[in-house]
């Protein structure tokens, strides 16, 4: 497999998982106050921050990693 990196360490960790955590906390903080009602937008809101970071937890459970997506992710 050229061109892939085995992922090594713990993801939550990473600043790129960081921020995503903090992406969906501050979601979830502007739904409460700028939306009074369940809508099909609070849930599209929810659905989007927390696919930021299912996707990193999913791609190290696959356990390797594109050199080029490595490289973009620990500049993250």
């Amino acid at each position: 497999m050229a061109g892939f990196l085995k992922i090594a360490g713990d993801y939550t960790q990473w600043n790129v998982y960081k921020k995503s955590v903090i992406i969906c906390d501050i979601t979830e903080l502007f739904i409460r106050h700028a939306f009074p009602d369940r809508t099909r937008t609070i849930d599209q809101m929810r659905q989007a921050a927390r696919s930021c970071k299912q996707s990193i937890v999913e791609g190290c459970s696959d356990g390797t990693v594109s050199a080029g997506l490595t490289q973009c992710l620990l500049k993250s």
